[in-house]
């Protein structure tokens, strides 16, 4: 049977508990996320997650879907789609939430327990999806009140060959005791679906540069002796305040700059 394909819409609240059901249990496949907050987690978890993001405006183009789950005004979005409330999705996903373990010697965790390797690795909390982007609206938040800046960093490894580690590399080792091994609280991780490496913490502007080159070092030196190397790794980085106040514009932003690494390799950051 093939994956449904859901769009959520509506409030934080309500929205990412059922993202993280649907995604973490593999319930449905969820191809878009509607808010018309910009400075929502929402909105900030699309950016992360490469999701398209809905704020409600005319002539936004929707993917399809089989489902929409959302309330209110954006009910009228879903057109001819069969539309959900949240409670309706809750009871429609929850008897699928029970399935049995993956059998010993299994090749590869179910979702589920990948939801709960990422919490080990990263030390996310029971929302281990949503996590990150609730830290740097947090981040955020107490950097506007106290004045201070920050600096998000999102990493992406290549092999020998330019393949891109993906998600899974990053919840086993050596790579899922990375973050303990830096040793620093006052950062914070998260993993995008794609295999991009997220994080934030609290240095300036002017430190941003050594940030990315201690980051990379660490990667490179955890994966040294590694089969499929040798490795690479690229960092785009986006600063707070300098580079955007919310929490998407800064996501968007550190992925273009990535993204320009990845084609120029060896090319200075211009950020």
């Amino acid at each position: 049977m093939a994956t449904e394909r859901v769009i959520l819409a509506g409030d934080d609240e309500r929205l990412l508990p059922l993202y993280e059901r649907l995604r973490g249990d593999a319930l449905a496949d969820v191809v878009a996320l509607g808010s018309s907050d910009p400075d929502s987690v929402t909105a900030t978890l699309a950016a992360v997650s490469g999701l398209p993001l809905l704020t409600g405006a005319d002539g936004e183009r929707t993917p399809a879907a089989d489902f929409w789950v959302c309330a209110g005004p954006w009910r009228a979005r879903a057109g001819a789609t069969p539309v959900l409330d949240f409670a309706d999705a809750e009871a429609r996903w929850r008897p699928a939430m029970k399935r049995p373990a993956t059998a010993p010697g299994a090749p590869a965790p179910p979702p589920a327990a990948l939801r709960q390797q990422v919490d080990q690795a990263l030390g996310a909390s029971a929302s281990p999806f949503t996590a990150f982007p609730r830290e740097l609206q947090r981040e955020i938040q107490r950097s506007q009140r106290y004045h201070l800046g920050f600096t998000l960093s999102i990493l992406r490894v290549l092999d020998a060959a330019g393949r891109p580690l993906d998600e899974r590399a990053f919840v086993q080792e050596p790579l899922r005791g990375l973050p303990g091994r830096l040793g620093r609280a006052c950062d914070s991780w998260g993993l995008a679906r794609e295999g991009y490496l997220l994080h934030l913490a609290p240095e300036t502007l002017e430190q941003a540069s050594a940030l990315r080159r201690r980051l990379e070092a660490a990667l490179l030196e955890a994966l040294a002796g590694q089969p499929g190397g040798p490795w690479t790794v690229a960092t785009g980085q986006a600063r707070f305040p300098r580079d955007g106040e919310q929490g998407k514009a800064l996501v968007e932003l550190a992925l273009k700059r990535l993204q320009r690494k990845l084609e120029h390799s060896g090319a200075e950051d211009d950020a």
